[in-house]
């Protein structure tokens, strides 16, 4: 099992935006599809508890993945690397989450999808990314920009808004999006 520690800043946007920013950063021919496929009990339990579990398909890879909070400022993400079978099988059969991560003894099963076009570019000390999302007949856009420094990133954050102009606007984190939207 591989983890990492996930620390984030996003903000919603508009297609409009969305558009801009590939073709200013020149990411127009360098978008892929994931599908993040997203589980949980039937009353949203793993939800409420503020953990997630998903399948997530990229082209080069297909892991599972629990994502819960780390400390304040960072989410904890533990993967395992699966075979398409095994997802596919995940996905029409549910599982116990214990098979794959001890701490947690739930019956899940696969509650909805979210296809993801998404294009990533370094940027300064991180990651930026832009998102298209689809899910339950929703069309949303986002960036998002990883780092490894919270303090860093977010001076970071705010300057990168500056510079291209966006509003930071709350938004939920995908799953929860999609979650939300399945009921």
């Amino acid at each position: 099992m591989e983890q990492n520690i996930e620390i984030e800043f996003k903000t919603s946007i508009t297609k409009k935006k969305y558009l801009e920013l590939l073709e200013k950063l020149k990411l127009t021919n360098n978008i892929y599809t994931q599908v993040n496929y997203y589980f949980d009990t039937p009353t949203l339990d793993l939800n409420k508890e503020h953990k997630l579990i998903r399948i997530r398909k990229k082209p080069s890879s297909i892991r599972l993945t629990l994502k819960e909070a780390g400390d304040a400022k960072s989410i904890i993400e533990s993967h395992v690397i699966i075979s398409e079978a095994t997802a596919n099988n995940l996905i029409e059969q549910g599982f116990n989450a214990k098979k794959y991560f001890k701490n947690i003894d739930m019956e899940l099963k696969y509650i909805t999808k979210l296809e993801n076009n998404r294009s990533r570019i370094p940027y300064n000390n991180g990651e930026l990314f832009l998102d298209e999302c689809i899910y339950n007949g929703i069309v949303d856009y986002e960036i998002e920009f990883e780092v490894t420094s919270y303090s860093e990133g977010k001076k970071e954050w705010e300057s990168l808004l500056k510079d291209f102009e966006i509003t930071e606007v709350f938004t939920h984190k995908k799953s929860h999006r999609a979650l939300m939207s399945a009921k």
